[in-house]
């Protein structure tokens, strides 16, 4: 994810879904093969030669057609205030329509029950390399059963990797530091107090500053301070807006910024720390996703499918998605991003990215060990379904004054916190 050496403006993004299949797609198959689906097919293309009785697979990169996507909207040109409420709680609309792509062509999926996919996989998505298994129906439709992704079944088991004995790593999300706050003061205390148990090692995610204020030169000596306070190793790792950044792979933050040596990195980033692989992004991304699960939205829409500019306006500002409501959804996404072999599947159709030729940063069929997201309301840890994954969030430090300390040794996660009072 840090080779921008990949972007190419010339290709667009047809290339960068043309890389992502052809990674995913041998895992996809070997996922049919493994569970005992088939047979799979070569090309969507082939589906049509298909008997109409004959169950088969076919694999490609799904793409969600729904009224209330922003790239829908951009085409026509007609968006208004209230629609980019109801746009920015949710994809997910009645009308949606599901298709699958590959270099041969484009096949309209038919799910008899959409529920029960959801039911199964908790949430699908646009730019997701899956492979579908079905029949052949009448219109040129294919009758989707169920959906495999490139991991449905789990990754080889890894190879055990010599650890130095009792590193600990501190996660720190969100300083937001500014003038008005104490930020660089609560976390020099906390710095002190990780000293004593012998963390040498930080990597601090964004936001950096108060999102409100224009950086000045106090605000990057402030968080100057706190970087040389640490005196030890420090990844930065950038969130959304910091220093303008807003397209994928957001960019590293320059370090000569900095007197203290720091090592910057891209949004999203792989880190190999202590022989682990870990794997970083922020909460936005992951947000995208679940944008794309069924909402309770029924009585802002109309009843038929068009591009909605007959959304009950009275009721929007009401609708609350369940995806946003429900912080505990973060880590059920993750476990299907494992899964799906993709840390951010939506992008570059609702998230915007730099356009790849030849090859998907974003793919990740290695084993990753460790999965954090950084800007959340709480902390949070699951694992994934074959338990080689262990996910866990970072409170923004603004909000919550935590930082997550992880002992690479055990695997153990502690949550450091010190009281408004110990401050004040």
């Amino acid at each position: 994810m840090d080779d921008l050496s990949l972007v190419n403006y010339e290709h667009q993004f047809n290339r960068t879904y043309d890389a992502r299949l052809t990674e995913l797609k041998p895992y996809v198959m070997r996922s049919a093969r493994a569970l005992g689906v088939g047979p799979v097919l070569d090309s969507i293309l082939d589906a049509e030669q298909e008997p109409g009785d004959r169950k088969s697979v076919i694999v490609g990169t799904l793409f969600i057609v729904s009224d209330l996507k922003p790239t829908i909207f951009d085409k026509i040109d007609r968006k208004s205030k209230e629609i980019k409420k109801i746009e920015a709680k949710t994809y997910y609309s009645r009308g949606m329509k599901y298709f699958l792509e590959d270099g041969s062509g484009r096949i309209e999926l038919e799910f008899p029950d959409i529920s029960r996919v959801y039911q199964r996989n908790f949430v699908i998505s646009t730019g997701m390399c899956i492979g579908v298994s079905g029949v052949m129906a009448e219109r040129g439709r294919f009758l989707a059963e169920d959906i495999l992704f490139p991991f449905s079944y789990p990754r080889d088991l890894p190879v055990s990797k010599s650890l130095s004995s009792g590193k600990k790593i501190c996660f720190i999300s969100g300083p937001s530091i500014s003038s008005e706050n104490k930020s660089r003061e609560r976390m020099m205390v906390i710095i002190d107090y990780l000293r004593t148990v012998g963390v040498k090692e930080y990597i601090m995610i964004g936001g950096f500053f108060d999102e409100s204020k224009e950086v000045d030169k106090h605000m990057l000596s402030s968080l100057d301070d706190v970087l040389r306070y640490v005196e030890g190793r420090i990844d930065l790792v950038p969130n959304i807006k910091d220093f303008g950044s807003r397209v994928l792979p957001l960019l590293p933050i320059h370090p000569k910024l900095f007197t203290s040596p720091v090592k910057t990195n891209t949004n999203p980033c792989r880190l190999e720390v202590d022989n682990r692989n870990v794997l970083i992004t922020t909460r936005f991304v992951i947000e995208d996703l679940l944008k794309y699960l069924p909402q309770d939205l029924g009585d802002v829409q109309g009843k038929s499918f068009e591009y909605k500019m007959h959304l009950d306006m009275e009721k929007i500002d009401g609708a609350v998605p369940r995806s946003m409501s429900n912080e505990g959804n973060i880590v059920s996404a993750l476990a299907v991003l494992m899964k799906a072999g993709h840390i951010c599947p939506t992008a570059p159709d609702t998230i915007q990215s730099v356009p790849f030729s030849g090859r998907d940063p974003f793919v990740v069929t290695e084993q990753v060990d460790y999965f954090c997201v950084g800007d959340t309301d709480e902390f949070l840890e699951g694992r994934s379904e074959d338990g080689t994954t262990l996910f866990f969030t970072i409170p923004r430090f603004t909000k919550r004054h935590e930082v997550v300390v992880l002992d690479m040794e055990t695997g153990m996660l502690e949550v450091v916190r010190f009281d408004d009072k110990d401050f004040d």
